[in-house]
């Protein structure tokens, strides 16, 4: 990971039905020109490694690839700082950037899931409980993209609501 700050401890806090919710938080500030520099001294195969074949799609066909690479970086960084483990073994090919026309959202392969699920079985959650989002932005001048993943869990949610496997 970059090092960035770790906000992934749980949060506690109460619903109206009195639930209490976990929340897990985690962040990712990322370099612009450091993606930047890794696109052009490992052209195919950094992002090859590091990004869904629709990421790549998405990104190449925007006008600066580098800040849309960057931002889907910082969002794959804040999901494995969620996890709460030093070094999770999780591909970030497997932590997938997906555009919604309600906005960004993850999408995420078997290894990523069976991570985010061994998280909340911790605390009793089914994963499939779980709500999450994705927060990304990046800016040129300040060279610099951000992403925030949340992961609420409740013994009270539906099964699936807002959690999108």
């Amino acid at each position: 990971m970059s090092g960035h700050t770790d906000d992934s401890r749980p949060i506690p806090s109460a619903d109206a039905d009195n639930a209490t919710p976990t929340i897990y938080s985690g962040i990712d500030i990322v370099s612009i020109r450091r993606i930047a520099d890794l696109l052009e001294e490992f052209s195919d195969s950094f992002p090859g490694r590091a990004f869904t074949v629709a990421e790549r799609r998405y990104c190449d066909r925007q006008r600066s690839p580098s800040q849309h690479y960057a931002a889907r970086w910082a969002a794959k960084e804040a999901f494995l700082k969620v996890l709460g483990e030093p070094s999770p073994s999780v591909p970030t090919r497997e932590i997938e950037v997906i555009r919604d026309p309600s906005g960004p959202r993850l999408s995420l392969g078997p290894s990523a899931r069976e991570a985010l699920s061994a998280r909340l079985s911790q605390i009793g959650v089914d994963a499939r409980q779980a709500d999450r989002s994705v927060s990304l932005s990046h800016d040129r001048e300040t060279d610099a993209a951000m992403a925030q993943i949340v992961v609420i869990a409740t013994g009270n949610n539906h099964p699936g609501g807002g959690c999108r496997p």
